[in-house]
């Protein structure tokens, strides 16, 4: 027989519901050459496919919060940052550092911080845009990039952040944890040609926020 490339279509079945298939089809030839039919099976391949999706959503988000991952947060900030570079400006970027986290692994326990973590991640995205991409970039880090956003309002965002995770405190096993964030907010300007750049702008501000007694927001300026 003659192996004619396998493809796959959307059947629907007859409650109306869609199920993905995988259609392999031999095309039968009799002594001469000439066709004389065509065979074909069809196999329903859901489970390949959820198995799939569920492959791709692992390799783009954080397993314990849910939210992108930071090799998911680059791609897309680079393509945002790069519809930014022109006037006027108007992009922000967020480092969020939870404070004294290992103080809180270390006082009640890993779970507890994978608790904080978790209701840190929910309060964040709650306190967001729809357009705001938000990631855990690490262990306690986050980082937030606000498209078409100048700099009084990222400041007004940050600031709700921080509100929004020191009260009320997150409730754990009966307890009550005080949880607190620091903030570092830089935007876009013609001085900032790389997301890299930017970035160290927001860390530097983060620096400062830490200095400056933490449980607050701190935005890039010149003299940072």
């Amino acid at each position: 027989g003659e192996h004619i490339p396998t493809y796959e279509r959307i059947f629907k079945r007859k409650d109306g519901s869609l199920v993905p298939v995988e259609i392999n089809v031999e095309l039968v030839r009799d002594a001469e050459g000439k066709p004389v039919h065509v065979q074909s099976v069809v196999r329903d391949i859901t489970e390949r496919k959820e198995a799939q999706i569920a492959l791709e959503k692992l390799a783009i988000t954080d397993p314990l919060t849910g939210l992108y991952n930071r090799r998911r947060f680059f791609e897309e900030a680079e393509r945002i940052f790069s519809r930014a570079q022109n006037p006027p400006f108007q992009l922000a970027l967020l480092m969020i550092d939870i404070d004294h986290f290992k103080l809180v692994n270390d006082t009640y326990g890993h779970l507890a911080g994978d608790a904080v973590l978790l209701e840190v991640a929910k309060r964040l995205s709650e306190g967001l845009r729809p357009t705001d991409l938000l990631a855990r970039v690490g262990g306690e880090e986050f980082m937030v990039l606000l498209p078409r956003t100048l700099l009084a309002d990222a400041c007004g965002i940050a600031q709700r952040l921080v509100d929004t995770i020191y009260q009320p405190p997150v409730p754990y096993d009966g307890l009550e944890i005080r949880v607190s964030l620091c903030v570092g907010v830089a935007t876009l300007d013609a001085h900032v040609t790389d997301l890299d750049q930017l970035i160290q702008r927001a860390d530097q501000a983060l620096y400062e926020a830490k200095n400056n007694g933490r449980n607050r927001m701190v935005a890039w300026t010149e003299t940072s």
